[in-house]
């Protein structure tokens, strides 16, 4: 049955394209029922080749390549007679036969959600033609070799550096190497959106990529508003939203987490304890709603990049991050006692608010709810304070260097108050 309707959701692919006639011989493709049989045949060839063989593997060899070669000759002929008529079909056609076949192999070895994952990929790959032309119609040459690199350093350079780097001791190289990918990737994502929408798209973008890192979002941002060509006033009034923009997500992330987290350590319902943080959710989705009407309703700013990847400005908040974080281990060593645990989740808090909610939440037994949260939320309010540092990292002017600064400190006053209420309450003042 998973051969069988594996093999048919490729055909089915293949019909639709003979209904929109957008392919060279389409009208002779193989549909729905041929697509269907030939993984039936492939599950069929592996089923049978195991249960005649009795777990010899000559004998399954034996038959299962008699199998595979019957299915090699119907290919090589179906192959020449469409290809000799003139009204051959391209090259996809005859791969998504062998992979159909493959598909109905593997589902007949009991492979079942191996096969299933390959037919949703195989009909994805398909079904995405004509949406991948339009883009490389689009693509400019530098921006396909900004999107290699990125490649590059995700699937060949991180396995590299998570595999050599426990080596080092004191800090986590990977972590850092994954905050590097991020600056560059987040940056890349802005200036599609920036390239497609204008500064409407880095809106969008900017509250996507804060749900992934704020940090590396800000830097992207403030890299793009720098690089306009606007006026100070433009600059910064847009930047005024997007870091609201940034900073009211993160702080919706942190606060779901933080309660995520605290329900699971503990083992159970916590919402009444910890209703500041659900406070603080509430209220950075009115914020991050405000944002987005007066993003829609103001002037767009022109933003023109020049590159899609910035190099040096993920160089040096790379820098800073593995600076902050080699600062919050050299304090981790030192055992501290209960008194100044909430002290140091603010420099936990300044390096990576997850890390640092991670950290209290796994704590929670030991400090107690109103400790927890107390210290959970300080280190929301110092995750926000450190906006200004990757902020700095950008070539900004004055105002707009002000423009952050003061956004940073108005959204950190919220948490802080949050958490310095839980703080009274956990030394018996309230």
């Amino acid at each position: 049955m998973t051969a069988a309707a594996g093999g048919a959701l490729i055909g089915l692919e293949r019909e639709r394209l003979q209904l929109a006639g957008t392919e060279r011989g389409s009208r002779s493709l193989p549909g729905v029922r041929s697509f269907g049989l030939i993984s039936l045949y492939g599950s069929l060839a592996s089923m049978t080749s195991t249960l005649a063989s009795n777990g010899d593997l000559i004998v399954w060899s034996i038959i299962f390549s008699s199998a595979t070669l019957a299915m090699a000759l119907f290919f090589s002929i179906y192959t020449y007679l469409t290809m000799s008529s003139r009204r051959a079909p391209g090259i996809t056609t005859y791969v998504v036969i062998l992979v159909a076949y493959i598909i109905g192999v593997t589902a007949g070895l009991g492979k079942l959600m191996e096969a299933a994952s390959v037919t949703i990929l195989a009909t994805l790959l398909l079904a995405i033609k004509n949406p991948a032309v339009k883009l490389a119609r689009e693509l400019k040459y530098e921006e396909l070799t900004a999107i290699m690199e990125i490649a590059v350093l995700a699937l060949i350079i991180g396995p590299i550096v998570a595999a050599y780097s426990p080596i080092i001791p004191w800090i986590d190289v990977y972590r850092v190497y994954i905050f590097f990918l991020l600056v560059l990737a987040l940056s890349l994502v802005s200036y599609g959106a920036a390239r497609i929408w204008g500064s409407q798209g880095v809106s969008y973008a900017a509250s996507l990529g804060s749900f992934v890192n704020s940090e590396a979002m800000i830097a992207g941002v403030t890299r793009l508003v720098g690089e306009s060509k606007a006026s100070p006033e433009d600059k910064a009034r847009t930047l005024g939203v997007l870091t609201t923009i940034i900073i009211a997500t993160m702080h919706l992330r942190a606060s779901l987490l933080a309660l995520v987290a605290l329900n699971i350590f503990t083992g159970s319902l916590v919402l009444g304890e910890s209703i500041g943080l659900l406070v603080l959710a509430l209220i950075s989705i009115i914020i991050l709603s405000h944002a987005f009407r007066t993003s829609l309703s103001s002037p767009q700013l022109s933003i023109t990049v020049k590159s899609p990847l910035s190099w040096y400005t993920a160089v040096k908040v790379t820098i800073t991050y593995a600076i902050l974080v080699a600062l919050f281990k050299a304090l981790e060593i030192v055992e501290a006692p209960l008194q100044v645990f909430y002290i140091l989740t603010v420099a936990g808090g300044f390096v990576n608010a997850t890390a640092a909610i991670l950290g209290v939440a796994t704590s929670v037994a030991f400090t107690g709810i109103p400790v927890a949260v107390a210290s959970i939320t300080v280190a929301i309010a110092a995750a926000t304070l450190n906006k200004i540092v990757y902020s700095e990292m950008s070539l900004l002017d004055e105002k707009s260097k002000k423009t952050v600064i003061t956004r940073s400190l108005t959204f950190s006053a919220i948490p802080l108050l949050i958490s310095l209420a839980y703080l009274a309450k956990a030394l018996g003042l309230l």
